[in-house]
């Protein structure tokens, strides 16, 4: 392409579309007062610029696809069922209306649902379990009662500490009885 060329051609609509801002000089005529001729002499003189754009890679990019679009239809009449056009909502129109099989619905005879035996619990594990709960239970009542919180803080605190780790180490340790110690649950 050459330099950047300013060429005043009045546009044949400048006039209808422009009254009051008609930049583009000229007398003022009509649209149709010899702009044609003038749109001919600007083509004529800007002839190799406007091969060079017609030839761009842009140019023939976008006409092999404005020749995609046209080719591809947009909706068929033959691709609408008859229910399409009118109000009839039978049976069958939505996902929740499947009434199909389900590769959820097949049945499955070797499954036993579980059912561990816990056994008695043991001393231990009621003796820490009320101490957590008490201590907690302490520590709330101490957050109402200002006169007795010091005391009432330190000993639930304590409690409470000794509750949850007794509980831990007993979880830690094996933990219900009866239980083989191999045994982690899993079936095959």
């Amino acid at each position: 392409m050459h330099g950047a060329r300013r060429v005043d051609v009045p546009h044949r609509y400048s006039e209808a579309m422009t009254d009051l801002n008609n930049s583009n000089g000229g007398d003022g005529g009509s649209p149709s007062d010899g702009s044609d001729e003038e749109w001919a002499r600007f083509e004529r003189s800007h002839e190799d610029d406007l091969r060079d754009v017609a030839g761009s890679r842009a140019a023939k990019r976008f006409e092999r696809h404005v020749r995609r679009q046209r080719r591809k239809a947009l909706l068929s009449v033959k691709d609408l069922d008859d229910g399409s056009f009118t109000d009839d909502l039978g049976a069958g129109r939505g996902p929740r209306d499947f009434t199909g099989p389900s590769i959820l619905d097949a049945q499955d005879d070797d499954f036993t649902p579980p059912n561990p035996r816990l056994g008695r619990p043991r001393a231990s594990l009621l003796v820490f379990g009320s101490l957590l709960v008490a201590g907690i239970a302490g520590i709330i009542a101490a957050a109402f009662l200002p006169s007795l919180a010091g005391l009432l803080g330190s000993v639930c605190g304590t409690a409470a500490v000794i509750g949850g780790a007794g509980l831990v180490i007993m979880r830690r340790e094996g933990g219900s009885p009866g239980r083989d110690p191999d045994d982690d649950g899993a079936r095959v």
